[in-house]
């Protein structure tokens, strides 16, 4: 795998505190942030957006979730 390769994410169980994540609906990105909650049987996670400095939940079931690996 390269560093630039994301990965699609289905289940909120293989998210983690300190992920960074994009969010997509309909091809176009809705969220980009970090993980900093899992709710796994409910399949929300909340992130901090980056672009707004602000937190967000997201439902596993409205979007498409990419997970981009973690930097050596």
């Amino acid at each position: 795998m390269t560093a630039n390769q994301q990965i699609l994410i289905v289940r909120c169980l293989d998210l983690a505190q300190g992920d960074t994540i994009e969010a997509w609906s309909q091809g176009v990105l809705v969220h980009r942030g970090i993980v900093t909650q899992t709710m796994p049987k409910a399949g929300l996670f909340w992130i901090h957006e980056d672009q707004l400095n602000e937190r967000r939940l997201v439902d596993m079931n409205e979007v498409e979730i990419l997970l981009f690996p973690q930097r050596s």
